[in-house]
């Protein structure tokens, strides 16, 4: 059973979740079943993985290696919660040790005290929660504006990091001085922050920079529901410089292996060129995913597996490969 918990940083309370892997995801709460052939693949791949850690300790060594599933820290996007990442981290709970949390001001977590919301705390708040769960380094998953907080992350704490999947990071600054997709994407979160309003979770500031798997969208929870105005209205209160004007340190980002994810569906659009642009800069290998912006959740299976593949991986793929 899946255990939630909240910790206490900076007079906040986080919400957390920390995933078992005791229960086997048969199918997707909300998102679509995955098209690949063989979802049994991570449950062997588990297997493997503790038979060879009990080649080399012992057989009384297998079930400690079942149960030392490496850690993995879940960041979500804007306009979303946690339970963004519910079905994906399920799946790949069987092989780590999955903790997703609601970032400051969004979901279950406490607004903070201090009315901060910059890149640099919420990359403390997830530090924070990363030394509460875990005994060393961990790591990183994250999805759009996430990505951007666990890039800052990487940035301030390497040593805590072992190699972090950053899936569609949206990092404008990155494209040439004066572009014309900058003056779109400038247009397309002045809508967002207009209080237009969104049929689905999550499609806000891409309205125009992204499509979305209208055919595989993710059906969000009641609760999620019930705490859409409150994520919605964090992310256009107090985010919009995370997404327009963040400027990573790209030197700091070579000191841990980094893979960056795209949709399929989102590579010849907007947010295409963005997540291009920002793997030549980091001179990051750059995998496509399928499906959209919101893989993680649309097509949790598909997203889980190709995440457990490159990170169990290290970082097998050189910075030119695209795949």
């Amino acid at each position: 059973m899946n255990e939630e918990f909240t910790i206490e940083h900076e007079g906040m309370a986080l919400f957390c979740k920390r995933f078992a892997p005791d229960e086997k995801p048969d199918a997707p709460k909300r998102g679509h079943a995955s098209r690949l052939p063989d979802t049994e693949r991570l449950s062997n791949a588990s297997e493997l993985a503790a038979e060879g850690e009990c080649r080399a300790k012992g057989a009384e060594g297998k079930e400690e290696a079942v149960q030392r599933r490496p850690p993995i820290l879940m960041l979500h996007g804007g306009l979303v919660d946690c339970d963004f990442f519910d079905d994906a981290a399920a799946v790949l709970s069987r092989l780590f040790d999955v903790v997703t949390f609601d970032r400051r001001g969004y979901g279950r977590s406490d607004d903070p005290p201090s009315g901060e919301y910059s890149l640099e705390v919420q990359a403390e708040d997830a530090y924070a929660v990363a030394l509460a769960c875990f005994d060393g380094p961990f790591m990183l998953l994250t999805h759009s504006v996430g990505a951007s907080i666990g890039l800052e992350l990487i940035a301030r704490h390497p040593e805590a990091v072992q190699q972090a999947l950053c899936y569609e990071p949206p990092v404008p600054k990155c494209l040439p001085p004066g572009s014309p997709l900058s003056a779109r994407i400038a247009k397309a979160w002045a809508k967002t922050c207009s209080g237009v309003p969104i049929g689905s979770i999550g499609d806000g500031f891409l309205f125009g920079l992204a499509p979305k798997d209208n055919e595989r969208a993710y059906e969000p929870s009641v609760g999620e529901r019930a705490r859409s105005a409150r994520n919605t209205a964090c992310s256009a209160a107090h985010e919009g410089d995370i997404f327009t004007q963040f400027q990573p340190d790209y030197e700091a980002l070579t000191r841990v292996p980094l893979v960056v994810g795209l949709g399929e569906m989102d590579r010849h659009e907007p947010v295409g060129a963005i997540v291009e642009a920002f793997a030549q800069r980091a001179n990051a290998p750059l995998v496509h995913f399928p499906g959209a912006h919101n893989c993680p959740a649309d097509l949790p299976y598909d997203f889980a597996c190709m995440a457990a593949g490159i990170l169990l991986a290290g970082r097998p793929l050189s910075s030119d490969l695209r795949c």
